[in-house]
């Protein structure tokens, strides 16, 4: 964008008769030199622009290659008068000259409107009623047992992620709702001061877990 703005506008200083070029007067070889200082909002919208394009105002600062080329900014200013590109009188701070490491010069600037779109991605027409497709949910049912196969009450089982728990209870059964059918669900069982770690099926069939205290 700020590439065909400083194009378009180099085009129209030549056409007045001026050699110019782009950047800070730092080189030799051009009259004038176009140096692009600021990306400024345009609040204004064009008649058909809506959230599709941003615009944006480029500044540049219109200076002369030697402080006393008083004929070369003359032209090229008289060439703004009824031009897209009007232009405009600010004081050009020194601390701007100084950090260029050029003399202080005369100099206005113009403001160049450019343009910026964001395509937007169509949106599909919705021709048939919404559907809510959701994972089926379960409950996860099983028993805990120990040495021997007795069963373990008051044994804490919990998914991995610490969603759901449940204790077991006298017989050592647990249940554990809201969980997704079919899927593969990983088990945490503390108690006995030991950390058991299981996994289980949740397809409707009992989980049958057996814990070893024999092992870490």
């Amino acid at each position: 964008m700020t590439t065909a703005a400083t194009e378009e506008l180099l085009g129209w200083a030549r056409a007045a008769g001026v050699t110019v070029a782009a950047g800070p007067p730092v080189t030799d070889g051009a009259q004038m030199y176009l140096w692009l200082l600021a990306l400024l909002p345009e609040q204004q919208l064009r008649p058909g622009e809506g959230a599709a394009a941003v615009r944006l105002r480029l500044r540049y600062l219109c200076c002369a290659a030697r402080p006393d080329d008083l004929v070369s900014l003359d032209r090229l200013l008289q060439a703004t008068v009824g031009s897209p590109y009007p232009a405009l009188f600010e004081a050009v701070p020194v601390e701007l000259w100084q950090a260029a490491g050029l003399t202080p010069r005369p100099a206005f600037h113009i403001d160049v409107v450019a343009r910026l779109d964001r395509p937007l991605r169509p949106v599909p027409r919705v021709v048939e009623p919404l559907r809510l497709q959701t994972a089926p949910i379960t409950t996860l049912r099983g028993a805990v047992f120990g040495p021997g196969g007795q069963p373990l009450a008051g044994m804490r089982v919990a998914t991995a992620d610490g969603r759901v728990s449940a204790d077991t209870d006298h017989a050592g059964r647990f249940e554990l709702p809201g969980v997704i059918h079919g899927s593969p669900v990983a088990l945490r069982l503390t108690g006995r001061g030991r950390r058991f770690e299981h996994e289980a099926a949740a397809d409707g069939t009992p989980a049958m877990i057996f814990c070893d205290f024999g092992k870490d």
